[in-house]
């Protein structure tokens, strides 16, 4: 095994294959989640105890977690030599998952609101959308929620991929695949080569492993959303659909 080995933080949205990069991830020979495997939100109060946990990695080890996009956490990761590998989503897609997980692990703030207050789906897709401000539940809109995350895909230290990337069909993923590798085993020996970490991280991929896993499909809105609820998002977050290049305008 090589000294030389990387060191990963991978970071996602929240409901946009954060299972699915770490299998992909650890289908490359030596790869093992560090004693400090989780970090969240990376506020300006957090990074002084987030530096001291990733300065300890070594070769080979990773981390996973949902951290907000700053300025102060991108220069840490550079400074203590840990490369950042970032997965987003078609946010539309994000809420209907969102929705469905909330359903199901009562340690959600929003989970009794869900499942208590409202009784259809569609309700619980628009309180996404627009946010949540009764009942004692609080949460932000999708828009400023998924804003917090996603200056990270133009990060020059990070490599950003996007879910449908991956899902999209074999090529596109094979092309990921080895877009990570490569990224990853930057300035080291990788094991084997390119092509064939790419096969062997493809072939590691197991969606049932996964216990917050529900469909994977892509595009699942268009038979979620009705126009009600495509009229809502594109008003609280049409912008964003746009500069992530998910939509060219908001005729959808």
């Amino acid at each position: 095994m090589t000294s030389q080995g990387p060191k990963l933080f991978l970071n996602s949205i929240p409901k946009s294959g954060t299972h699915l990069l770490q299998q992909v991830i650890q289908g490359m020979p030596h790869f093992k989640f560090h004693t400090h495997s989780q970090f969240y939100e990376g506020t300006k109060h957090q990074i002084p105890e987030h530096s001291a946990k990733l300065s300890t990695f070594e070769p080979f080890d990773m981390a996973a977690g949902h951290v907000y996009y700053s300025e102060e956490w991108s220069s840490m990761l550079k400074d203590v030599g840990v490369k950042q590998i970032f997965i987003y989503r078609d946010p539309r897609d994000v809420v209907i998952s969102f929705a469905y997980f909330i359903q199901k692990f009562p340690q959600h703030q929003l989970h009794h609101y869900f499942t208590d207050v409202l009784s259809h789906q569609k309700d619980r897709y628009i309180a996404l959308i627009r946010g949540v401000n009764e009942y004692d539940a609080k949460y932000p809109d999708i828009n400023d929620w998924y804003s917090r995350f996603i200056d990270w895909k133009d990060d020059p230290n990070t490599l950003a991929i996007t879910y449908e990337d991956l899902m999209k069909n074999y090529r596109s993923r094979i092309r990921t695949l080895k877009k990570i590798a490569s990224f990853a085993w930057k300035s080291a020996h990788p094991p084997v080569s390119i092509g064939r970490l790419a096969k062997r991280m493809h072939q590691n991929i197991a969606p049932e492993k996964s216990a917050t896993f529900r469909s994977g499909r892509i595009g699942n809105w268009r038979q979620e959303f009705d126009e009600e609820t495509k009229e809502w998002f594109k008003k609280i977050c049409g912008e964003l659909l746009i500069e992530t290049g998910f939509e060219k305008n908001n005729d959808w």
